[in-house]
């Protein structure tokens, strides 16, 4: 598996350099324009990422555990891709036809209508991926996810330099970028699997029926991100920024734990060996806890500084939070791993249930936190949610050890 390590470390360097970029790009729009314009954009944005993990529905993930599994099935990927192209036209479509409905009586919200190719774009970019990623070709997606920030951030300059930088603009670069990544990604497809076959209503409905497992479990994930909103209506707003704040010195550090599992997910898929995988998978998330715990412990340590230094003092009661927080990020930072050598075996429907489980449980704790104890509460509140997944996954280790690789790697029906 020494594979598994060199794409761990492309994955984590092509994230870096695209966040970076992407972070430059938006502060040179941020510096140039005014608040209301940035959150105007932001906003926008934030719905249509949202949107484009709806669209996936998991079926590219299914996907890769099938090509991994069976690299000589090329049509899975073309027929699958097909469907994926007919599905991220359909949602560009209707995310278009309902921001045109609203700028017809609000004129500001047509550079808006320019997310929907963006949609388009960037989903089809991510199927494209599937091929590279199933092959752990994994300097393919780097390299794929760098360039498009870059022509982002270049093409942001140019609309500066030529002042011109506006709403409208930041989103044509933006959406510059996501056509540069499919170009790029397209161009590493074989000559032989660069066809489109016109997709049948029957094979999209197979699709989502065979990843809904995959589905419900991001669907279940990003449940998670309500839990600001439940402290806002139990405890108030003022306890919701104070419960937010923290995320902004833990949420840097996730690209470690997603890049992990992005180069672990395909090298599990097609290993037969499971035993013997999952030894050297627990190997490298425990090597990447204890290399999470030197930002971990400095942020725990100088919670009070950085607090006061970044935020100032009306976040004074943000210190306590963002302990516990960091906290329940040493448990958050190994599930995502966890999880993903678990659906790469074959069981993403538990999965599903675990998280499911764990977010209902968890954001009810949350707001029973926030009730009796307002920020820092709910804070104890996402701990006990991340103990609860992390026991969940550790327990359906423990059970399935005994079973036989063809028992576990189970699940694939394209």
């Amino acid at each position: 598996m020494g594979s598994l390590r060199g794409n761990f470390i492309l994955l984590a360097g092509g994230s870096i350099g695209s966040q970076l970029l992407s972070a430059i790009a938006m502060w040179v729009f941020a510096r140039y324009t005014d608040p209301s314009q940035l959150g105007f954009a932001l906003s926008g944005m934030g719905i249509a990422t949202l949107l484009l993990t709806t669209l996936d529905f998991g079926i590219n993930s299914l996907t890769i555990r099938t090509l991994a599994r069976r690299p000589d099935e090329t049509d899975v990927f073309t027929q699958t891709l097909s469907a994926k192209i007919f599905l991220s036209i359909l949602m560009g479509a209707t995310w278009c036809i309902f921001i045109a409905g609203i700028a017809s009586t609000t004129n500001s919200w047509w550079p808006l209508t320019l997310l929907g190719l963006y949609i388009v774009l960037s989903d089809t970019t991510q199927s494209v991926n599937v091929l590279a990623r199933s092959g752990q070709r994994m300097s393919i997606v780097a390299l794929t996810s760098v360039l498009d920030k870059a022509a982002m951030l270049a093409m942001t300059a140019v609309f500066f330099f030529c002042n011109q930088l506006t709403v409208t603009t930041y989103l044509i670069a933006l959406t510059t970028g996501a056509l540069v990544g499919l170009f790029t990604a397209w161009r590493f497809v074989p000559t032989g699997l660069r066809r489109i076959d016109p997709p049948t209503l029957a094979k999209i409905r197979r699709l989502l029926q065979d990843s809904k497992g995959f589905g419900l479990s991001s669907f279940a994930s990003q449940l998670q991100k309500a839990d600001v909103t439940i402290v806002a209506v139990v405890a108030g707003n003022i306890a919701a920024g104070i419960f937010a704040a923290p995320a902004r010195f833990t949420n840097f550090l996730g690209f470690v734990p997603l890049a992990l599992s992005g180069a672990l997910y395909p090298k599990v898929s097609a290993s037969t060996a499971r035993n013997d995988v999952r030894r050297e998978v627990l190997r490298l998330v425990t090597w990447m806890e204890l290399g999470l715990a030197i930002p971990y412990v400095i942020l725990f340590l100088g919670a009070e500084t950085i607090i006061n230094l970044v935020l100032g003092q009306d976040y004074a009661d943000s210190v306590p939070v963002l302990r516990i927080i960091l906290i329940g990020m040493v448990f958050a930072s190994a599930n995502s791993p966890l999880s993903t050598l678990i659906q790469a075996e074959g069981r993403e429907v538990a999965v599903a249930r675990y998280v499911g489980v764990g977010s209902i449980i968890g954001l009810s704790t949350i707001a029973l936190g926030a009730f009796i104890a307002q920020a820092e509460g709910a804070a104890f509140g996402f701990l006990a949610m991340q103990m609860f997944i992390t026991a969940t996954f550790t327990t359906d280790l423990i059970t399935t050890s005994h079973l036989s690789p063809g028992s576990a790697n189970t699940g694939d029906t394209l």
